[in-house]
């Protein structure tokens, strides 16, 4: 299913620009961590965020998540949804895949044990987050030819409901529609499945960045 407000051939040009970013970020990852990562992008759909829990499994199972806003400009704290290209992402993982991609992180680092467990958890998720949320936003920015700043990255984890209900007070779309591309981390044998994310705050958001791209605006 396509974004209904934009043509075929711009949601083609939007899911080829998402898929690059991301494969970017595998690109950024493998050469902090000295590893081959890949990150496949199998499925691309666009849904209601409030339908989103049912496919994590249901509103009250637990999931993490690594959360970014972004603004265009200079300044996030200058934040102003009214004009401009703004959104969020959000990254999906289900605990046990979360724990397991920090596992090849921190295995590529030295940390002291002393540390609180949570904290570095949580460090090495929210490094996921920026590396990757980055990743593609600094694709459109090159892309776009203007600059497109990110909020450091809050990694939550909750109930998919509650989690998606503070993400959904974020967007100004009716329904807030998504852009939700599901994604496999990859390292040697080890597969780890998530979910990518765009929310964008306006239909404007994802009109700015198409008509900047020059897609057609007709099929």
């Amino acid at each position: 299913m396509p974004l209904n407000y934009i043509s075929h051939k711009e949601n083609q040009a939007l899911n080829a620009i998402l898929a690059e970013g991301l494969n970017n970020g595998a690109l950024a990852l493998s050469e902090m961590l000295n590893k081959n990562i890949q990150i496949k992008t199998p499925d691309t759909k666009v849904i209601k965020l409030r339908d989103l829990p049912n496919l994590l499994g249901g509103a009250e199972i637990i999931v993490t998540g690594i959360f970014l806003r972004f603004q265009e400009g200079l300044n996030l704290n200058a934040f102003d949804i009214s004009t401009g290209i703004s959104g969020s992402i959000l990254i999906l993982f289900s605990v046990d895949k979360a724990f397991e991609i920090t596992s090849i992180l921190l295995s590529s680092v030295d940390y002291t044990p002393a540390i609180d467990p949570k904290m570095i958890f949580e460090s090495a998720l929210g490094e996921v987050g920026n590396i990757t949320g980055s990743a593609v936003l600094n694709t459109i920015s090159d892309k776009l030819k203007i600059p497109i700043n990110p909020s450091p990255p809050a990694v939550v984890t909750d109930m998919a409901g509650s989690l998606l209900e503070s993400v959904a007070a974020t967007s100004l779309i009716e329904d807030n529609e998504i852009i939700l591309i599901d994604t496999c981390f990859i390292n040697e044998s080890r597969e780890i499945k998530g979910h990518f994310i765009l929310l964008p705050d306006s239909k404007e958001s994802i009109l700015e960045i198409l008509n900047k791209l020059g897609a057609a605006n007709n099929d």
